[in-house]
């Protein structure tokens, strides 16, 4: 089903339409620039269902620069990146990466998450609504997770300057508020 976003420019705005309108148990959010291997869903799917205290997950990415980094020998330009997923695969089945925040590249979670904690903000101006949703995930009572055997790949890096100044804004608390204790 396509949905026209019309006048929508954030990327949390796009998400939430796309979360609105689905009906499924899980969702997936997947940036259109993410060129996925073979599996990844179903790798990503058994994480998330094999955690039960799972929030959000996520795959490792090449060309990250933090935890979800994929390993340097598959993410190489020069890479046949079909025939070395395999090895990955292999290598790290089943594996899980406790991490904080995850790429908004590519996110997975349950209906239910958003039912407890909500959409993603769009306050955040298209930047760090992924890490603010996570956040909320984990102050639920959630752990967010890499799934180490599944790697994507972009095909472009957004070079956008980012200012942390919202996320920090809204996160920045007092030890005498509820959420500070």
């Amino acid at each position: 089903r396509l949905i026209d976003q019309g006048r929508i420019r954030g990327r949390a705005q796009c998400f939430n339409r796309g979360i609105e309108a689905s009906c499924g148990e899980f969702i997936v959010l997947l940036e259109s620039t993410a060129l996925v291997s073979a599996g990844w869903l179903e790798s990503m799917s058994a994480c998330l269902k094999h955690s039960c205290d799972g929030g959000v997950i996520g795959p490792r990415i090449c060309g990250a620069t933090s935890r979800q980094s994929g390993p340097a020998g598959i993410c190489r330009p020069d890479a046949r990146f079909d025939e070395e997923i395999k090895i990955l695969q292999e290598r790290f089945r089943h594996r899980r990466i406790a991490h904080r925040d995850i790429s908004a590249t590519c996110m997975l979670f349950k209906r239910s998450l958003v039912e407890t904690i909500g959409l993603l903000d769009e306050n955040m101006s298209g930047q760090f609504e992924n890490e603010d949703f996570c956040l909320r995930a984990v102050m639920a009572g959630h752990r967010n997770y890499i799934a180490g055997d599944t790697l994507i790949r972009l095909e472009e890096r957004d070079s956008a300057s980012e200012s942390r100044a919202l996320l920090y804004q809204k996160w920045t608390t007092s030890a005498s508020t509820p959420e500070g204790m």
